[in-house]
């Protein structure tokens, strides 16, 4: 699927589901402000029948207008014209309550205007009818009402919560949904940034693959000449081309099966005591025989007969991983320097450049498998984009940290933490 293709089906798919989202939450909110209207028309009617049973229970007038108001959300006043029993009261609230459908826990109390406070209230639960500990006299007070009582609905929004439990059931399935999509977005992106990075693998592998083959092939021809067999040092230069381009090719073909048992996880570390001095004494010799016209190596080696136990032949092909890296991204003769710093019983082993550095965003995926900074337009770099993830994955094994600092036209540095055992 094409880049911009994929664009317009996340950008619409992203507009969708926020326009999904923003649809549920607009019902959810006007069917909760129903659910609450409802209620409270409930309740009202529930209290304002329990205030004229009341004067019917007491053989007295019952209130005119309105005697029920809403003081707060959760608490209501009922007018009366005379003390009640709170006995009686609670037997009407309850059964009125209950008649109403309404099976919310409640608090109520009786306004004392000898005393002018809220006085005999109880907790009631209409499920189990156990009373408990009130808190009536916290109840705001009415002084437009001379006798009044008060009731208060502690778990009013669990109730209206439990009455709209279809609703959030939907809303969770839409989140489960909505989660699934952005997953599955996710997982989109993730292969399609695997299949260009593939692409770009198996296009740089046939190119390097192509470049031995070829000469191989041209070298053949000429060996095949009838005249080769008078001319011995042409047969013998066309014979060293043959196996250096052999050895080339082998070289490119066992990093790719390294690297494909990294990911079977069958590699097998073969660990032994190494001293590091040593070690990184021959990797130099080594580098400077090859690459002695295209790179200028300095070493400061801090730790005199340090030993790490590590794999040797794996130690050797990190740390010419890193040194071939910082000749690529060189743009004429690179100065490199490899050094050690020793912390405690932990010893750095650093690498520096000063080559093309790193761009800031790529800095933190350098260690990604066939993840290659780009060149622009630029193709003189060759390689798979294994080397760094060949060498993270090696450090990872020997339980080794691994870093980097770059300043892109500056340099790149690689630290190496490695246990000391002497």
């Amino acid at each position: 699927m094409k880049n911009v293709a994929i664009r317009w089906v996340v950008a619409f798919g992203i507009i969708t589901v926020l326009g999904i989202v923003a649809a549920q939450s607009f019902w959810v909110v006007k069917i909760w402000n129903a659910e609450e209207r409802k209620l409270n028309q409930q309740i009202y009617m529930a209290l304002k029948q329990v205030a004229a049973q009341l004067a019917d229970h007491y053989h007295s007038m019952s209130p005119s207008g309105h005697p029920v108001k809403q003081m707060e959300d959760d608490y209501y006043v009922v007018e009366l014209t005379d003390m009640v029993d709170t006995k009686v009261l609670e037997h009407y609230l309850k059964t009125a309550l209950v008649k109403a459908n309404i099976v919310a826990d409640f608090e109520y109390a009786v306004y004392d205007c000898t005393k002018q406070k809220m006085v005999c209230g109880n907790r009631v639960s209409i499920l189990n009818a156990k009373i408990s500990e009130s808190t009536y006299q916290g109840m705001p007070l009415y002084n437009k009402y001379t006798y009044y009582f008060g009731v208060y609905f502690p778990n009013k929004s669990n109730y209206v919560f439990s009455e709209m439990d279809t609703w959030f059931m939907l809303s969770a399935v839409l989140l489960l949904v909505i989660l699934f999509f952005g997953y599955t977005l996710i997982v989109i992106l993730r292969q399609k940034r695997w299949s260009e990075l593939q692409k770009d693998f198996i296009n740089n592998m046939t190119h390097e693959f192509k470049t031995p083959i070829a000469t191989i092939n041209v070298s053949a021809d000429v060996l095949q000449t009838p005249d080769i067999r008078d001319q011995p040092q042409r047969l013998q230069d066309y014979a060293r081309i043959v196996k250096e381009q052999s050895l080339r090719l082998n070289e490119q073909v066992e990093k790719v099966l390294q690297v494909a048992k990294l990911e079977q996880k069958a590699l097998c570390l073969r660990t032994e005591t190494i001293v590091l001095e040593e070690e990184l004494g021959g990797i130099c010799n080594e580098f400077q025989t090859c690459n002695g016209n295209q790179a200028v190596l300095d070493t400061c080696i801090e730790s005199k007969n340090s030993s790490i136990v590590a794999d040797p032949m794996h130690f050797r092909n990190v740390i010419q991983n890193l040194l071939d890296n910082a000749v690529k991204y060189s743009d004429s003769l690179a100065k490199i320097l490899l050094k050690t710093e020793q912390r405690d019983d932990t010893i750095n082993v650093i690498i520096e450049d000063q080559g093309r550095g790193i761009p800031s965003e790529y800095a933190s995926k350098v260690f990604h498998k066939f993840v290659r900074v780009p060149t622009g337009n630029q193709h003189d770099v060759k390689g798979f984009g294994l080397g760094l993830y060949y060498v993270d994955r090696i450090c990872k094994l020997h339980r080794w940290k691994i870093g980097v600092q770059s300043e892109l036209g500056k340099g790149t540095r690689f630290t190496i933490g490695i246990p000391i055992i002497t």
